[in-house]
């Protein structure tokens, strides 16, 4: 009961990899010492647990679709003799070296509790390596594609995660009890192949791709230009040299060259957090129950794909309110271009403007119910009965200008997450129900 040890060994296959790399091999080992059971802590009567972790353990991942190490076809229309053919083309190239992306965490952590079970805390270190990561990585257009699934590249993360449970109030009618969950964590990109390369992940945007894989940055880095505002009628002069107007969105010539181009884009937000946290509450008195939860979510950026398509899209587009506040001769110190009526004024090239601060406090769940006694029950004959209310995303409070900052419209993109490029709003949910036990 002092000391705990457990050791595993997996051998798992999958069909979606190439011949002779279709089984991987993942261990895991952990350690456990309860130190609350020694002897030179029985005298210390506030502490009920106290006990150190540590675990290391290997998993393998084979979220591709199946057939990935295989060359395939697909089919496309040719107008062959004034009339329309089926034709097949090459559709993938094959990988013969495909084979497992692996996963290695180191885990150490402690678990407390204390003042009869009162409060009671959860807290862990971890450390996370990815390796042979399942990517489209891109090869020569002279092949016919433009990709080749491979396991390229390794990735990092590490951080903290803790979860505290309290008994605040405990009476005979009343009582309050509390969980917070608070999580953060880091993520590097340590190589992506032979030579570090750059990978531009799907999605891609029609004006370009706006994430970015580079090492050293984190997964979710976003990709783009950095918008200074807009051109004034005293840079006149200098505007002409980028093909400019006064008036025209302004960028950073990062490189110095006198163009605005793809060799000026530079990465301009991230879609991760830089932390989470949930706190519940539950409340009882008498027959009454009532609890809530409540998401925060901090240091995350948004891409407001509308932006581009109600700002920068003069004449073409439907137009936000923050139009009016677009370039005039009276109003020059602005981030929206100026509009021309009988001009169209098209700009698209992803940039930091773009960008939202994807922060916000979300009211996730609420329930309110209520539980008939049980001398009112024995005289309907009933063994349980409780009618409740509930309501899920009751409100969020956040910066973003879009109907949601937990969004993304691209769901079968692993790095899409933080993209909205016209997402539907999340639905705020109200339930009535009865629970009834014969």
């Amino acid at each position: 009961g002092k000391y705990l040890a457990s050791v595993s060994f997996r051998a798992d296959g999958s069909s979606k990899f190439a011949k002779n790399n279709k089984w991987g091999y993942f261990p895991s080992a952990a350690l456990g010492w309860r130190i609350s059971e020694e002897d030179f802590m029985k005298d210390i009567s506030w502490i009920q647990n106290l006990k150190l972790r540590a675990s290391y353990g290997e998993t393998g991942s084979q979220a591709i679709t199946a057939y990935q190490s295989l060359a395939s076809f697909s089919t496309t229309s040719y107008v062959l003799n004034g009339s329309s053919a089926v034709a097949l083309v090459p559709g993938r190239v094959p990988n013969p070296d495909l084979k497992w992306e692996t996963t290695k965490q180191t885990d150490i952590g402690i678990d407390l509790s204390v003042l009869g079970g009162r409060i009671s805390l959860v807290a862990d270190y971890y450390y996370k390596k990815t390796s042979d990561l399942l990517l489209e990585a891109p090869i020569p257009g002279t092949s016919g594609l433009n990709t080749i699934m491979r396991n390229i590249g390794s990735v990092q993360n590490q951080g903290f995660e803790l979860t505290l449970n309290t008994h605040n109030i405990q009476t005979d009618n009343f009582n309050w009890m509390s969980t917070v969950l608070f999580n953060v964590n880091r993520n590097k990109i340590l190589n992506l192949g032979e030579n570090d390369e750059d990978i531009y992940p799907k999605p891609r945007h029609a004006q370009g791709d706006m994430l970015i894989l580079r090492v050293g940055e984190p997964v979710g880095s976003l990709w783009g230009l950095r918008r200074l505002g807009t051109w004034g009628e005293d840079e006149a002069a200098e505007a002409a040299k980028y093909n400019r107007l006064p008036g025209d969105v302004k960028y950073e010539d990062l490189n110095g060259d006198g163009k605005i181009n793809s060799e000026d884009n530079t990465i301009i937000g991230c879609t991760s957090p830089d932390w989470t946290m949930t706190i519940s509450n539950t409340f009882l008195y008498k027959n009454f129950d009532f609890s809530f939860d409540l998401r925060f979510v901090f240091g995350n950026d948004v891409v407001n794909c509308a932006t581009h398509n109600a700002e920068d899209r003069s004449g073409v587009a439907n137009g936000f309110k923050s139009n009016l506040n677009a370039w005039t001769p009276q109003n020059q110190h602005t981030m929206v271009a100026q509009r021309r009526p009988m001009k169209s004024y098209y700009d698209s090239y992803p940039d930091s403007h773009w960008m939202q601060n994807g922060s916000f406090v979300r009211g996730q769940n609420f329930v309110l119910g209520y539980t008939f006694s049980k001398s009112l029950l024995q005289k309907i004959k009933l063994q349980d009965l409780r009618i409740y209310a509930s309501a899920q995303n009751l409100f969020c409070i956040t910066k973003y200008k879009g109907y949601d900052p937990e969004v993304t419209t691209y769901e079968d993109a692993a790095f899409g997450q933080g993209i909205d490029d016209f997402s539907e709003p999340k639905a705020r949910t109200f339930t009535f129900g009865l629970n009834v036990k014969f």
